[in-house]
């Protein structure tokens, strides 16, 4: 089994409330059901899986 690798510290992990500078990061957004307690939290699996990459994932879901 390959090694996780390390959450990368340019890595940024934006909520619909976070008013965070991202520079010229490269971005996605998260796009997909929210609605609590029906919809899996797919987003948050999601960015477990690519933390690794100096990347912005806006997540329309609230995250705190």
């Amino acid at each position: 089994m390959a090694a996780i690798p390390e959450r990368n510290p340019a890595f940024v992990h934006c909520g619909p409330l976070d008013q965070v500078d991202i520079g010229a990061r490269v971005r996605i957004f998260l796009g997909g059901s929210i609605e609590m307690g029906k919809a899996p939290d797919w987003q948050a699996a999601f960015v477990d899986k690519v933390a690794y990459l100096p990347i912005a994932a806006f997540n329309p879901r609230r995250i705190y």
